[in-house]
């Protein structure tokens, strides 16, 4: 648990060696106004795949606490790379990278991201999860230059949108979990295609920026009510809305989603693609902190 300011002055803090359970988190916030300041926090090796994240723990969590901030700071590798429960989080400046789920999962909280990145996970950068029409509704508000390297195909949301259901869901509904895997899988590839696909190397990619999921299955609700605001965003950084709306499976599972994604269609070029990448991470800090991300800092290859 941390209950003090951690300021890292460039350094890492590396719990890779430190063993926790899937759902648990490595290092956990529990005082309100709590700093963390440059530091690298890693919370497992990076093997080269996502899924390997899968049963690792997540690596970071704020639960029950207000005012904590991150600022110049990179947190990545593992299941939830940040995990906001009741509380307040603004990040500036940081990066956060290599989930399996998502790189923040904000449950009933309010996450404040100014002019950071964030980079690869199999379902979404941000997933809001409030638990039902009753609970305290999460707000999730951008601001500045954010950059979203997400760009997924078919099957790796498909896998990310398994490994969700699985753990949401009671045991009884993983059995037809793969089933509305599939079905989803569809609708998205339906509804999507035209406007937010965008083709590179002969494939389909979708950006996933954010997900906000009301779900009904086997008897689970999830009504997530949170908005996500674009606050005074770089006019770069043109993220929009797409939903798909009264999905039903048999008689089992209704969803609806909706993304916060870049339109990749026909006649559109969005700023970022599936081959964008950004420089090292000494030239990023330094220019994040400087607060003057450039496209110029920012390789596009198209």
């Amino acid at each position: 648990n941390l209950t003090y300011n951690l300021y890292g002055n460039g350094k890492q803090l590396d719990l890779s060696k430190l063993s926790v359970s899937t759902l648990e988190s490595k290092l956990r916030i529990i005082r309100n106004n709590i700093v963390l300041d440059n530091v690298t926090i890693t919370g497992n090796e990076n093997t080269g795949s996502l899924i390997d994240f899968s049963d690792k723990g997540n690596v970071v969590s704020v639960q029950g606490v207000s005012g904590v901030q991150i600022n110049n700071s990179l947190i990545e590798n593992g299941n939830y790379c940040l995990k906001l429960s009741n509380s307040s989080v603004t990040m500036t400046g940081s990066i956060i990278r290599n989930s399996y789920l998502s790189n923040v999962l904000v449950g009933e909280s309010t996450f404040v991201a100014k002019d950071s990145i964030f980079e690869k996970s199999l379902l979404s950068s941000i997933l809001l999860k409030d638990q039902d029409a009753n609970s305290t509704a999460s707000t999730v508000r951008l601001q500045g230059r954010i950059y979203i390297y997400n760009w997924l195909t078919l099957d790796e949301i498909s896998e990310g949108l398994k490994g969700f259901l699985t753990e949401v869901l009671p045991k009884e509904g993983n059995i037809l979990t793969d089933n509305v895997v599939d079905f989803v899988k569809g609708q998205i590839n339906s509804k999507f295609e035209k406007e937010f696909a965008y083709k590179y190397n002969g494939k389909s990619y979708y950006e996933f920026g954010s997900l906000n999921f009301n779900l009904n299955a086997f008897g689970y609700n999830m009504a997530s009510k949170g908005d996500i605001i674009r606050e005074s965003l770089n006019p770069t950084c043109n993220y929009e809305f797409g939903s798909i709306q009264n999905m039903k499976y048999l008689e089992v599972a209704t969803l609806s989603i909706t993304v916060l994604s870049l339109r990749g269609g026909s006649g559109y070029t969005p700023f970022l693609t599936p081959a964008s990448t950004y420089l090292g991470n000494d030239e990023l800090f330094q220019g994040i902190k400087q607060n003057m991300i450039q496209l110029s800092g920012i390789t596009n290859n198209n």
